[in-house]
């Protein structure tokens, strides 16, 4: 009798260290997420303001305009103004101002000539890109090649 309590407590002690655990283990990662969301300032969506493209301006009326979004995980989709697309960054290179989306899938949907022109230019800029600014106080994501800027991006709200 008294072997079989010691074993049923034993195994009572064992799941509530386990339960205890689990609910420690739940609660760091949570600490661990928001401190990403906090660190790297480019998560959340993003709408295209300028590009270098000249006549980009003028085509925004035509349909929606392209727009990115990166998650907390190092996630990147988004629309190229006719296609969709999706890949990741590096969210340690982020961390530092750094980026890298050269390899991002696309849909093939085709669209008219000047769409799929303007759709080439703004993926051409993302492929350029190595690092970005964020001026917070305006909402503004700038994507640079050195110290040229390719493109901003206004934060969706």
């Amino acid at each position: 009798m008294l072997s079989r309590s010691l074993s049923l407590a034993a195994f009572i002690s064992f799941i509530v260290f386990g339960s205890l655990c689990t609910l420690s283990a739940c609660q760091s990662t949570a600490t661990m997420r928001e401190g990403n969301d906090q660190s790297v300032p480019l998560i959340g969506s993003w709408t295209l303001a300028t590009m270098s493209e000249p006549t980009f301006s003028n085509s925004l009326s035509q349909g929606a305009p392209p727009s990115l979004k990166f998650d907390e995980k190092g996630g990147v989709t988004g629309f190229s103004g006719v296609n969709r697309l999706s890949g990741g960054y590096d969210l340690g290179q982020a961390r530092t101002g750094r980026i890298s989306l050269g390899h991002l899938a696309s849909t093939r949907m085709a669209g008219s000539p000047e769409a799929m022109r303007i759709e080439n230019a703004f993926l051409t800029a993302l492929s350029q890109a190595d690092s970005f600014s964020i001026d917070g106080g305006n909402g503004i994501l700038a994507l640079k090649r050195g110290k040229d800027t390719l493109v901003t991006f206004s934060r969706n709200k």
